[in-house]
């Protein structure tokens, strides 16, 4: 008999976790007023390999590189250390503040963040980088 091929799987959404650390599905949003941390599903990074629900890491070559966030949780710990390092960059590169997001749009390793960033580039773009992240 002929062999046939398994069903599709159904696309991964990102994760968000709420403070009681309940996972509910959910599509990235650009905006979050509920301090929740935003957690992508894991999968093997370029740049990092992390274990299911683990926390991104943050990491930065030197001040002369943009910081790069591997595939995991974002949650606020990390996201304030990738702010730290994006600063050190903008200062050490005099980058300016109206170039600033577009410097590190595609500094994030995760699939569904980096697709959400694209597919919103223009958008995000013209954001300052305070506002980008919250």
């Amino acid at each position: 008999s002929p062999l046939s091929s398994p069903p599709p799987t159904p696309p991964i959404l990102p994760t968000i976790l709420p403070n009681n650390n309940t996972p509910l599905r959910t599509a990235p949003v650009p905006h979050n007023n509920n301090n929740d941390d935003f957690c992508a599903p894991n999968r093997s990074a370029q740049r990092t390999i992390t274990m299911p629900n683990a926390p991104a890491i943050v990491s930065q070559a030197s001040p002369g590189h943009p910081p790069i966030m591997s595939t995991g949780c974002i949650t606020m710990e990390n996201l304030a250390e990738f702010r730290n390092c994006a600063k050190r960059h903008f200062a050490y590169k005099s980058i300016p503040a109206d170039t600033q997001v577009s410097q590190i749009l595609f500094c994030f390793d995760d699939h569904n963040v980096s697709a959400w960033i694209a597919a919103n580039d223009e958008t995000l773009s013209t954001l300052t980088f305070e506002n980008f992240l919250l």
